[in-house]
């Protein structure tokens, strides 16, 4: 089953608990969708030491079942690297600055594949911020432009395969 098919249970029952949560939060939320825990359940976020999380923290998903890889990309490598990565099995998180709240705060998007198209998903609100891959190339060239960041931190998901 594909990551798509849980998303619309996953955003119906998920929200981000704490302002400072964007990480644990955002890895609850990867747990959702690969089926590892129940949408409407929240056991990584209502533990207080998981409040100021970081991507290094992704055992927490490893333990779960998962397979995280977290990459720097510069702007040029971000689009072609998520294009050619993503799979309907995939979930990948980037650090963007927080679109429409506070521009000079960072937050935690899902990147999910939807057929041919890369959608950015805000797993604190839940909502999808864009639906077509040529919008997520307007939002981290946007990003960009703003931060001027060398680097983009992008954390790779995927469910362990057994053999």
């Amino acid at each position: 089953m594909s990551i798509y098919h849980n998303l619309q249970a996953t955003m119906h029952f998920h929200n981000q608990k704490h302002p400072e949560s964007c990480v644990a939060s955002a890895f609850e939320f990867v747990a959702k969708l690969h089926g590892l825990i129940p949408p409407e359940s929240f056991p990584h976020q209502e533990n207080p030491k998981n409040q100021t999380q970081s991507f290094a923290d992704s055992n927490v998903l490893v333990v779960q079942g998962l397979k995280c890889q977290r990459h720097f990309y510069n702007i040029g490598e971000v689009l072609p690297t998520l294009e050619k990565e993503m799979s309907s099995e995939k979930v990948a998180l980037i650090a963007l600055l927080h679109i429409g709240i506070n521009p000079h705060a960072y937050h935690v998007y899902c990147v999910i594949r939807s057929s041919n198209q890369l959608l950015l998903v805000d797993p604190a609100v839940p909502r999808v911020v864009v639906n077509k891959t040529k919008d997520l190339t307007k939002v981290i060239q946007r990003n960009h432009h703003i931060d001027r960041r060398k680097t983009f931190d992008i954390l790779l998901c995927e469910t362990v395969q057994d053999n």
